[in-house]
């Protein structure tokens, strides 16, 4: 996905439109998934530490600032992690 379709589907998101919330989310649950196996030592963590990964996605989506020129997916992993 593009840098220019991350940033319309965040765009509808915000405006509140669900389906773009599901289709970001869902394209970006390999990122959260790729910090999860880095950081948790036993297999028990990791539904924890993947939850956690998900709500800073999710606070990313909520605070991202498109003006600023950075990537969504630089800005997401501070918060994911």
């Amino acid at each position: 996905m593009s840098e220019e379709q991350l940033q319309e589907l965040l765009h509808r998101f915000r405006r509140g439109e669900a389906e773009a919330g599901e289709v970001l989310f869902r394209h970006l649950e390999p990122l959260v998934g790729a910090y999860v196996r880095r950081m948790a030592c036993r297999a028990g963590e990791r539904e924890d530490y993947f939850q956690a990964g998900l709500m800073g996605l999710l606070k990313a989506a909520q605070r991202f600032d498109p003006v600023r020129s950075v990537k969504f997916t630089t800005f997401a992993v501070t918060w994911i992690e």
